[in-house]
């Protein structure tokens, strides 16, 4: 029944940003689907969705009118009406003090007093009334769709968070008063450091001032959320992350300054945060399925053997966490801290994220007064990235590169060798208003801990340039190599050109291809015959390429810059596409190759420790490198390495412990091109990796028949050896359309159809079935599980095939893994214990009597072109190792799946 309410001084909300921020982008649980089995079903696929991936999403339709939100906020500005000085508390590092208040309104239900100044008091039972109405109107429906999508009873999750039984929720009326853009500076762009909320679910009422931003699980990226009118903004928290084993996101979020349009302005919120009922234990919910087949069956408490707290004694350890004094910003002590045994602060990760190094340059260098480049702290000038070798004795550079530039430092002015007098009139030339950033003198070189935070955020240094400038010091290019590289319609050889350029030592080095695939836009500048300087830009020299490769298709061919693509879309790249580019080039530390895969990818991580190998390369340290690569993307959950473990060089084959890991393969788009829309990635959420091996949920199956074959083609005659046993073929007497000599991909098809037609008619018995069912695969368009063998006429329908234009030729492509050289093949068909036949080829032999793993995470949806037309499998021991592992011996890429039936349905797998 609506309660009396007293008369109320208005709230107006200001306006909107009008400035283009990078927004999260956010579900919408719609609650007027709320109340039927068909809508909560509904409800409940976009809630999990939500909080798995973001762990924030809004709500609309919730059935609580704009009026008695817009009277809340109204209460909360005549509350924040009182002078502030004697609140105010001194901020340790800014000198300026904290200008953020709070003020909390508990639970109605009798366990709390409700003694309130004036301001608040005379509309008590109007903000009773709107507590109570947000745990009936948004958080119980809340919890029962949440109960509905973990396959637990609808009033599962209600009755841990009963209204009328004590726990810390409350109201909340916090602002925050505005800064002057001096002080927003010092406080380094930020109101408030990273947390995640230690309750179950957090309402958040829309008001316009943008600040709240979240951060990205897989990326590590800041995005913002936007004020959706008619909305709440709500985010899942600890205790739900808690109960349900980290299935249920808690997601780091802060407060930054608000846009520059809105930063006159103060900001005054109104929240609720709801928590479970004080007695509540925060054990793993054990009842719910969708738990236990996921895998997210312990929390951090469960799992290091502590023990488990009560929903109150988590409150109170956190909050004396959060309400600690004296608290440097950023200090990693702090926000690492212990907060219980079993657990320790995650939400900076031991980041100083309010350091302007985990966003932009620190510094940059400007002309000053009397013309000489100075370092100064970078405040947001336009500037030009410089990409270069460093100088050393093995490198010789031309002209005036061998002359230094000086800059005025903090220890005076020095003679830079790195920063010379060809760079220097490089910026000149191009643009000479602009700072410059060139990392021997914008990072110190002297702090290791600077240039970890750097190097780990070198993507937005670049991303953010004006442009990048890439200076080719040791060469010079004569009038006509300038000619064919900067016209796009010269008449000039593009190929001494193309030749000249690439065979700069920068093209050699790992640090600098990242730069150039991360950056906006760039200019290539080389010497010129005549000692001038010649600038050019990037996309026209790859013109050049481009035609130079035509007359001499040896010329290399290097990734173009993609740095003018979003952050976003960045993120979508795979690890093992970044580790491509920079695996086997050169670089002085090996170790940094992982810095140089996280940006690409736009990853940050960072680590506590971080081995250093600075000019010592061995396999080892080779190896090393690539088992952190595989262990990163798998904390990104990007499993694109996992498609590539089956090389035949892969140096992880049988290696203990990392023998399903996997390197990048020259030209394999199959991994390069990995999404987990296309594989069955949800059904492994729990995969994880410790020191002992992989964790991974897949289907296991034994291989019972083995057929081995390798195929040779010798000029017009084929030579297929089935089971050690060689045949001889003549080429079929068919015409073969053009298209099928196009290239190897296409001529290695037309006699793997030709083998599969002469096993499947003329040899007798199971290999022979094996043949119609792998060449059903080659054809078959769309499927999930093995298509059935073909029955006709093989050679009737190879010649079909051949005589006409390519028609298979995603097929083509995809099948280059059983090729070991062109013109030789080398693959298994197999039988698994149920039934069905695998095509396969990798890095191990003899596997009749093995285990075939194939984890769910590289398990496609459906075999389908352009790219998913192969899976891959690890092969495992058959004895189990005391410790209950099978041991990895090696893995396979092929055609067809384990089929996910009874007796070899999904298991959750320790591989070794």
């Amino acid at each position: 029944m609506p309660v009396p309410v007293p008369e109320l001084g208005s709230y107006d909300f200001v306006q909107e940003t009008k400035e283009d921020l990078p927004w999260a982008d956010l579900i919408t649980l719609d609650f007027s689907l709320y109340g039927t089995p068909e809508g909560n079903q509904q409800l409940a696929q976009t809630l999990i969705k939500a909080v798995r991936e973001d762990g924030f999403f809004y709500v609309k339709n919730f059935n609580i009118s704009q009026e008695r939100v817009n009277r809340q906020f109204a209460i909360g500005k005549q509350l924040y009406e009182v002078p502030l000085e004697e609140k105010l508390n001194l901020d340790p590092v800014s000198g300026l003090r904290d200008r953020v208040e709070v003020y909390n309104i508990p639970k109605f239900n009798g366990d709390f007093k409700h003694d309130h100044p004036e301001a608040v008091q005379k509309y008590l039972p109007e903000i009773e009334e709107f507590a109570r109405s947000l745990h009936t109107e948004v958080l119980d429906p809340l919890h029962t769709i949440l109960a509905i999508a973990l396959g637990l009873p609808e009033d599962y999750l209600k009755n841990i968070h009963q209204y009328d039984i004590k726990s810390e929720d409350h109201l909340r009326y916090m602002k925050y008063t505005k800064f002057t853009p001096e002080e927003n500076e010092k406080l380094n762009g930020l109101w408030g450091r990273g947390h995640t909320d230690l309750g179950s679910f957090t309402l958040l009422f829309r008001q316009p001032v943008a600040a709240l931003q979240i951060r990205n699980h897989t990326t590590g990226e800041w995005s913002w959320v936007k004020p959706q009118d008619g909305t709440l903004t709500v985010n899942t928290c600890d205790a739900l992350s808690f109960l349900t084993g980290g299935y249920v996101k808690s997601t780091v979020h802060r407060v930054a300054v608000p846009p520059k349009d809105q930063q006159h302005v103060d900001r005054l919120g109104l929240l609720y945060f709801s928590r479970p009922n004080n007695e509540v234990p925060l054990e793993t919910i054990k009842e719910s399925p969708v738990l236990r087949e996921q895998g997210f069956t312990s929390n951090e408490f469960e799992k290091s053997g502590n023990p488990v707290p009560t929903m109150e004694t988590w409150t109170f350890a956190k909050q004396k966490w959060q309400r600690a004094k004296n608290v440097v910003r950023g200090d990693p002590k702090h926000a690492t801290a212990q907060i219980l045994p079993g657990w320790n602060e995650k939400a900076c990760e031991g980041i100083d994220e309010t350091c302007p190094a985990q966003n932009s340059p620190l510094r940059v260098l400007v002309r000053n007064a009397q013309g000489v480049y100075e370092v100064v702290r970078y405040l947001e000038q336009p500037y030009v990235a410089i990409s270069y070798c460093w100088p050393g004795p093995d490198f010789r550079k031309l002209g005036v590169s061998n002359e230094s530039t000086p800059v005025l430092t903090s220890k005076g002015i020095i003679q830079s060798q790195h920063f010379s007098r060809f760079i220097s009139r490089a910026v000149e030339s191009h643009d000479a208003s602009l700072a410059v950033w060139i990392d021997y003198h914008c990072i110190d070189q002297d702090s290791v801990e600077e240039k970890t935070a750097q190097v780990a955020i070198m993507q937005r240094i670049y991303t953010k340039a004006k442009i990048t400038l890439v200076v080719l010091e040791d060469k010079a290019l004569s009038a006509e190599e300038q000619q064919a590289a900067m016209q796009t319609q010269s008449r000039a050889d593009p190929t001494r050109a193309a030749r000249a350029v690439l065979s700069a030592r920068w093209f050699s080095r790992a640090w600098c291809s990242q730069e150039l695939v991360l950056s906006h836009h760039v200019h290539i500048y080389v010497h010129s015959k005549d000692g001038g300087i010649v600038g050019f830009p990037a996309d026209m020299f790859w013109h050049c390429v481009d035609r130079a490769r035509f007359r001499d298709p040896a010329i290399p061919v290097f990734r173009v810059s993609r740095g003018r693509v979003s952050d976003a879309t960045m993120a979508k790249s795979t690890c093992i596409w970044a580790l491509g580019i920079v695996h086997r080039l050169g670089c002085s530390d090996d170790y940094d190759k992982i810095a140089l895969v996280c940006n690409l990818v736009r990853f940050v991580y960072r680590f506590a420790s971080r081995p250093t190998a600075f000019n010592a390369h061995s396999p080892t340290i080779h190896l090393n490198v690539l088992k952190m690569v595989n262990v990163i993307a798998l904390k990104r959950r990007d499993f694109s390495l996992l498609l590539a473990n089956h090389g035949v060089n892969n140096p992880f084959r049988g290696h203990h412990g990392f023998g399903w890991a996997g390197e990048p393969i020259d030209g394999d788009r199959c991994s390069e091109l990995w999404k987990k829309e296309d594989y069955r990635s949800d059904e492994d959420q729990a995969i994880s990796l410790d020191s002992t091996g992989l964790m991974a949920r897949g289907c296991l199956a034994r291989i019972v028949v083995e057929h081995t074959w390798e195929l040779r083609r010798d000029g017009s005659r084929l030579q297929v050896t089935l089971d050690g046993v060689t045949h001889i073929l003549a080429t079929m007497d068919v015409a073969t359309h053009a298209s099928w000599t196009w290239t190897y991909d296409t001529r290695h098809l037309q006699d793997l159809m030709l083998a599969l037609t002469f096993v499947g008619e003329a040899i007798d018995g199971d290999a022979s079935r094996h043949a119609r069912i792998v060449f059903a695969y080659l054809v078959e368009e769309d499927y999930e599980q093995q298509p059935e063998p073909i029955l006709s006429d093989l050679a009737a329908l190879t010649r079909s095939y051949l005589g006409n234009a390519v028609s298979l030729k995603y097929i083509a492509a995809a099948m280059g893994f059983i090729w070991r050289e062109p013109g030789r093949a080398v693959f298994s068909t197999v039988a698994v214990e149920e039934g069905s036949v695998l095509l396969v080829s990798g890095n191990v032999d003899g596997l009749a009597g093995r285990l075939l793993f194939q984890p769910c995470v590289v398990r496609p949806r459906l075999f389908s072109p352009p790219m998913v037309l192969t899976a891959n499998s690890m092969v495992l021991e058959s004895e189990c190792l005391q410790t209950g592992a099978l041991r990895c011996i090696g893995c396979v890429r092929g055609l067809g799946m384990i089929p996910d039936v009874a007796g070899l349905g999904a298991s959750t797998v320790h591989v070794v």
